[in-house]
């Protein structure tokens, strides 16, 4: 009878226990609190992104236009060289002839002095009338123009006359010719100078477009790293609670079965346990099922496409997905990698994947059955086609998972599968 009493005492104080650990502990709304909060912070990073994406195009657009503008001004530039050359060509050039000129006009006078000297030598081999017309001319012009002069000049005196009036005459249009060709080229530089100008300016502006999208890229890049720390950080809260959450229900659970026990004792009967996972108190007893009804494996974990597949892949389209064993339910979501996927606790260590999933049909820390459809098959994700990815691997929580070491599910699963890769 004491040891009955003891008994009984023993099975109340456990029972005390699960109930305070879970009335104390944590709750499934503090894994959807956590899981809420860290698809919040996933659609805020992936809206970052988009516009990170869109700086960036921003940006290379401006680069691109300013490389176009560092090219048109350095093709301005070669311009403006090439002109300033040539304007230093012509100033040359026009002192040069302005130095010809200068000779010219020396020689001009010389040859005056000659005409003089001829005059003067007709003069006192002619009649005086030659004196007359010399001093009655009001210049050189109208005495070389009186028929009676000229008629009394040699045929060489005229030759001169005629190449000094034509040498100042090219020397001008010479020169006029020069300076044409200065006032065009000066021209010519002034806008391509103003243009340079112009483009400088449109260059700075550029330029400071580029840098301010440089700044925001790099701010928003530094946004999307705090929200992937702060998703990391809540997704590590959540698999703690979620862990939590089950070792609470394990606790119930034993609680229950020494209740039940203890109900038997009394009644005098009798029961069997069996063997516990060690998680949620869930029976597990290694073995898996196939988690579709179709067995066609379109690709087996392997080395592909530059890294690991660490899964099979089951040809499915948007069909039922079942628990290849009993467990508890972790839903997630990956919008590069898994899409939307259900991890399943099983005990022992033991975790399955289910991804790229178009619907979930459990909830977050759910006990599932073995066999029980837990979401219909999809292509979310990273997935080129509707499929089931599948994976097996050993861990303690949902942050531990991707950390550890897959499993081939193909050496956990039963036989008669097709292969079809």
């Amino acid at each position: 009878m004491k040891k009955y009493k003891l008994l009984v005492a023993l099975i109340l104080l456990i029972a005390l226990i699960g109930k305070s650990v879970i009335s104390l502990g944590v709750t499934q709304a503090d894994v959807d609190a956590e899981k809420k909060k860290a698809d919040q912070l996933k659609t805020e990073a992936e809206q970052k992104k988009k516009e990170l994406t869109n700086i960036k195009s921003d940006k290379a657009v401006a680069t691109t236009d300013l490389n176009t503008i560092n090219g048109q001004i350095e093709s301005l530039q070669s311009d403006i060289n090439a002109l300033s050359e040539k304007l230093d060509e012509l100033n040359s050039e026009i002192k040069t002839k302005e130095k010809e000129i200068k000779v010219k006009e020396k020689e001009y006078k010389e040859k005056e002095e000659i005409l003089k000297k001829r005059l003067v030598a007709l003069y006192k081999k002619g009649s005086t009338s030659y004196l007359d017309v010399l001093f009655s001319s009001a210049n050189y012009v109208d005495m070389l123009s009186s028929y009676d002069v000229v008629e009394k000049i040699a045929e060489s005196d005229n030759k001169l006359m005629e190449e000094i009036q034509k040498v100042k005459e090219s020397l001008e249009n010479n020169k006029k010719e020069l300076e044409n060709k200065k006032a065009d080229v000066e021209k010519a530089k002034k806008q391509k100078d103003e243009k340079n100008s112009q483009l400088k300016v449109a260059k700075n502006q550029k330029q400071t477009e580029v840098n301010k999208l440089s700044d925001k890229e790099k701010a928003t890049q530094t946004e999307i790293d705090n929200k992937q720390k702060a998703i990391q950080q809540a997704e590590q809260s959540m698999a703690s609670i979620f862990k939590k959450l089950q070792a609470q229900i394990a606790a119930q659970r034993a609680a229950e079965e020494a209740r039940k026990r203890s109900a038997s004792s009394r009644s005098g009967g009798s029961s069997s346990r069996g063997s516990s996972s060690g998680v949620a108190g869930l029976n597990f007893d290694g073995t898996f099922q196939w988690p579709t009804a179709t067995k066609i494996v379109t690709s087996r974990m392997k080395y592909r496409w530059g890294r690991m597949h660490k899964g099979i892949d089951i040809g499915v389209s948007y069909q039922p997905i079942y628990a290849a064993a009993s467990g508890i339910a972790y839903n997630a979501y990956n919008p590069g990698g898994y899409g939307t996927y259900v991890m399943l606790f099983h005990g022992n260590g033991y975790v399955t994947l289910y991804g790229h999933l178009s619907t979930s049909k459990v909830a977050d820390g759910q006990t599932v059955s073995k066999g029980q459809v837990i979401a219909i098959s999809g292509n979310s994700g990273g997935s080129t086609g509707p499929h089931l990815h599948f994976e097996i691997r050993k861990a303690e929580s949902a942050s531990d998972f991707f950390s550890k070491s897959p499993l081939d599910p193909l050496q956990y699963l039963p036989g008669g599968y097709t292969l079809n890769e």
